[in-house]
């Protein structure tokens, strides 16, 4: 065993060095996806040491949120239910005529999604007062870009969100974590002390943010990425992503001096500066201590035994934890 990780490890770091990075990453996945009944710690595991590959990623995200069981052998028919659930529950919004045929997707599913959690009010005309409605449609707008089926888009949608939502107590500690990190890695204050001029913590809707996984921020291809790391369990990454926004655009926020300018110039980004900003997030993330063994409550709710690692699995994991 101990020669097999030896060689396991050699192989990591010679492709790293030749630019395959994603080569061994991407067997080890297969072997997860081949267990039956899929192994969800394990897949948590990966998800938070390795970018997952984009043609397994989907797959993980259903997995890990619960969209669809461990169990393989069930899958087709699980998403078959699924399907016919999203489709009955629209055809009631669109018989009682809440939604139209011309309404945007995002909107129609924030709709589904309250009918399904029987709450939407009689009076939905003003839905999008709501930040945890207005979230909901970042995250249904940027499945929109990366699931082909339509009632894949919403449970994922769906779900992703209900799982960030557990987790929003931690909000007002990511915000802070912002700070601290930030703090940390501006060598010479300036940008810290630019922002608290300007009062940009109280202007920014960081809260926001955090609750769509920066889905409203990034391009797809961007936060994709940080959606591997939210699914599977770790919630600080966000705050390391708000300090990269920050340190990345450093020279240009210096230069502006209205608060309402920067605010407008964070909102958006593209996609060759989004990635620049998520890949110093990750570095940033994981040297600090980046949660590599997920808690008990992150491998979806059907998990609620003793999270027990296989380290003759992933030999090349280290056991540092999330802060949070």
């Amino acid at each position: 065993m101990a020669a097999d990780v030896s060689e396991r490890n050699f192989r990591s770091q010679y492709y790293e060095k030749v630019g395959f990075r994603g080569v061994e990453e991407k067997k080890s996945l297969e072997i997860l996806l081949k267990e039956q009944p899929l192994d969800l710690t394990k897949l948590c595991q990966f998800s938070l040491r390795f970018p997952v590959p984009v043609v397994y990623r989907i797959l993980a995200w259903k997995v890990l949120l619960g969209v669809l069981p461990a169990h393989q052998e069930v899958h087709e028919f699980a998403m078959t239910q699924r399907s016919e659930q999203y489709n009955e529950l629209l055809r009631c919004l669109q018989v009682t005529q809440v939604v139209s045929e011309h309404a945007p997707e995002p909107e129609v599913f924030l709709k589904v999604y309250l009918v399904e959690d029987g709450i939407l009010p009689f009076d939905h005309r003003h839905l999008m007062s709501s930040p945890e409605n207005q979230a909901f449609v970042h995250i249904a707008t940027g499945t929109g870009e990366i699931c082909e089926a339509k009632a894949e888009r919403f449970w994922l949608s769906y779900k992703l969100h209900k799982h960030i939502m557990k987790s929003r107590h931690l909000f007002p500690s990511l915000i802070e974590q912002t700070d601290q990190y930030l703090k940390k890695e501006d060598k010479d204050g300036r940008i810290v002390n630019h922002l608290s001029a300007h009062r940009l913590f109280e202007k920014l809707p960081l809260d926001m943010w955090f609750r769509c996984a920066f889905a409203n921020i990034l391009p797809e291809s961007s936060f994709e990425s940080i959606w591997d790391k939210v699914i599977a369990g770790s919630f600080t990454v966000l705050a390391f992503v708000a300090v990269s926004l920050f340190l990345t655009h450093k020279r240009s926020l210096l230069s502006m001096t209205d608060s309402n300018s920067i605010v407008s110039f964070l909102q958006k980004m593209s996609v060759d500066t989004a990635d620049a900003v998520v890949n110093r997030a990750i570095d940033m993330w994981q040297k600090q201590g980046s949660q590599l063994i997920p808690s008990t409550t992150s491998v979806s709710s059907r998990t609620d035994s003793p999270v027990i690692v296989d380290k003759s699995t992933f030999a090349i994991l280290s056991v540092n934890k999330d802060p949070l």
